[in-house]
């Protein structure tokens, strides 16, 4: 082979060798995408609206439990004052309002 046949084939050698070694060895950087960045904030925003739900939901339940436990506690007490049965009454009606 002549000087110049095998100084263009060192050549195109070197030129593969670099396209391998920054295809294979250089490592890439991370790609910046906007659609699933919106997509996970949408998922963020749905994951807070079901735990506002689901802070609602026990809040109601925590309010229906207090009630009949002062229900129950005013009447096992015995206390019959004009007061405490105003109360029951509105413990009662609360209850019945909230449906459960």
């Amino acid at each position: 082979m002549s000087k110049s046949s095998l100084s263009v084939l060192l050549f195109v050698l070197l030129f593969v060798g670099g396209i391998l070694y920054v295809e294979y060895a250089v490592p890439k950087a991370e790609k910046v995408v906007h659609g699933p960045a919106v997509r996970v904030v949408d998922k963020d925003l749905d994951t807070l609206y079901q735990i506002r739900l689901k802070y609602k939901t026990l809040h109601d339940i925590d309010t229906q439990l207090i009630t009949k436990y002062d229900t129950l506690y005013l009447s096992i007490a015995g206390d019959t004052s004009c007061g405490a049965t105003l109360r029951l009454i509105a413990m009662h009606r609360q209850l019945d309002s909230s449906g459960k």
